[in-house]
């Protein structure tokens, strides 16, 4: 986390900006930047919710949409998190009280947590591709619900982590961002578990998307007739999801590590990885809804309340009168009992 302007007296505000007054409008065009951002993205996320509670009967039987969902939730935490932490720049607040804790706590490690989904989700698509026969359908069941759990349990064990005074992250106005309430030691060990464990994470993460990535260019060659591999778009979809997300979090893992006070950094305070931060919340969201095709097009039905086509049979109680006769055929007329004059 950002560990730059930790003392405010070093920086004067009112001249680096020329008044107070642009530096509290800066706060606030920063702060509906964040919650309109974080809106939209909470308003996509829930969509998709809303797609997997509508096709839930589908859905569950399919491993990698239960893990999706899952990254859903941890990814829809972050935005929240966001959301108000764009409350409290509008409103110049600092909270370092139990609530600000809280809510960094959350931020942090869902954060975490998000990432450790996202390697889970690469093994799946691993196994899946490389039809790996190590465990029976059984046990590889057991194994893929037992790793969500054990995310989840992750999760728990990160927000107690720090909710810890020693390791205790705040929101501060002034400098835009989340930081450390510690000093020293403290706050490099808790850096340090975010740090490691990210990078390592998404290290195996792309590891493994490049192995599948190589496998798809070699069956395209082999299958070929020309000797010339035929490569398609899509081939190159699930190595972009890897790579987004790779290139997006190890840049802001090294602002945070690296460039926290050397640059990034624009003259009222605000600095660029802070941005970053934020827009990082929404990749899991986006990707799920470009890359999967089911989810989208349920999505957009869901959306724009398409029915399917036994909805649309028409209720012959809603026919008028006239119309039931015309349509009774002579042939059914015939059938039919007389009824005395």
């Amino acid at each position: 986390m950002d560990e730059y302007y930790d003392d405010d007296e070093n920086y004067d505000y009112e001249d680096s900006n020329g008044s107070k007054k642009g530096y509290a409008h800066f706060h606030i065009y920063i702060g509906i930047i964040y919650m309109a951002y974080c809106f939209t993205l909470m308003l996509l996320q829930t969509l998709i919710f809303l797609t997997f509670y509508k096709n839930r009967k589908t859905f569950q039987k399919n491993m990698p949409f239960k893990i999706i969902f899952n990254l859903g939730i941890y990814s829809f935490l972050q935005q929240l998190s966001h959301f108000i932490s764009g409350i409290f720049l509008i409103l110049n607040l600092s909270p370092q009280l139990w609530y600000g804790y809280m809510l960094s706590s959350l931020l942090q490690s869902s954060y975490i947590t998000s990432i450790a989904f996202v390697l889970l989700l690469t093994i799946n698509r691993f196994d899946v591709f490389f039809n790996i026969r190590l465990f029976k359908p059984t046990c590889r069941l057991k194994f893929f619900n037992t790793s969500i759990i054990s995310c989840h349990i992750l999760f728990g064990l990160l927000y107690i982590f720090y909710l810890l005074p020693s390791f205790r992250i705040y929101f501060s106005s002034e400098a835009f961002c989340w930081q450390f309430e510690g000093e020293g030691i403290e706050v490099s060990i808790a850096f340090e578990v975010q740090n490691r464990t990210v990078i390592s994470l998404l290290t195996i993460s792309v590891l493994f998307y490049i192995i599948t990535f190589i496998k798809i260019i070699h069956m395209r060659y082999v299958s070929s007739k020309n000797g010339k591999a035929n490569i398609k778009f899509s081939d190159f979809k699930i190595l972009l999801q890897a790579l987004f997300n790779f290139i997006s979090i190890v840049l802001l893992e090294l602002c945070w590590d690296l460039f926290a006070s050397v640059i990034f950094v624009l003259n009222n305070g605000y600095s660029i990885s802070d941005l970053i931060y934020v827009l990082i919340s929404g990749n899991n969201t986006i990707l799920t809804f470009v890359m999967s095709s089911d989810i989208r097009i349920k999505a957009f039905r869901l959306l724009c309340k398409k029915k399917d086509n036994y909805n649309n049979k028409i209720n012959i109680n809603h026919v008028p009168v006239r119309m039931r006769f015309k349509s009774i055929q002579v042939g059914d007329l015939s059938k039919s009992k007389k009824f005395p004059a």
